[in-house]
């Protein structure tokens, strides 16, 4: 069984400034909470206008600051 962690919503006023900004501490903050609470995927949900760079760039942050 996966534990999925959720709320990664790029779309959220402080996480959608940080990716506008390219500060990736926000979402980062984000994602260490729920792999800490036993996520093994994080679920990156750029909504449904997404912005294929913005969520490409996320999703390399995530990937970086938390490889496992």
């Amino acid at each position: 069984m996966w534990l999925v962690g959720q709320s990664l919503l790029l779309t959220r006023a402080r996480i959608a400034r940080a990716v506008a900004a390219r500060d990736p501490a926000p979402l980062l903050a984000r994602a260490r909470r729920q792999v800490a609470a036993g996520a093994d995927a994080l679920d990156l949900n750029a909504g449904i206008e997404a912005d294929p760079v913005a969520l490409a760039w996320a999703a390399a942050a995530i990937r970086t600051a938390l490889p496992d």
